[in-house]
């Protein structure tokens, strides 16, 4: 539960930061980092949990699965959200 309401808590202040034209730049890609940062981590821990300890365990939100299906779904969502964070960071940072 912890970890739904800390992904809550990114997705929250990667909106407020698309909204905030007024934070600084600086600001505004460090929040975005974070946001790639905490995705990429599960989309990480996915993977090395389905080689190394269970297979088929994948985290969406930071949420166990042991589902198939969900385990492919957490995967992509979490690759989805790394890349889409990445791309509007080097778009903020002027790259």
């Amino acid at each position: 539960m912890r970890y739904f309401v800390l992904a809550s808590v990114a997705i929250g202040l990667f909106i407020a930061m698309m909204n905030f034209g007024a934070l600084g730049a600086v600001l505004r890609v460090a929040i975005t980092l974070s946001c790639s940062i905490f995705f990429g981590y599960y989309l990480w821990a996915g993977f090395r949990t389905k080689t190394m300890e269970a297979p088929g365990v994948g985290y969406l939100a930071g949420h166990r699965t042991e589902s198939a299906i969900l385990f492919w779904f957490c995967t992509a969502f979490n690759g989805i959200m790394f890349v889409v964070t990445i791309i509007i960071a080097a778009k903020l940072a002027g790259l």
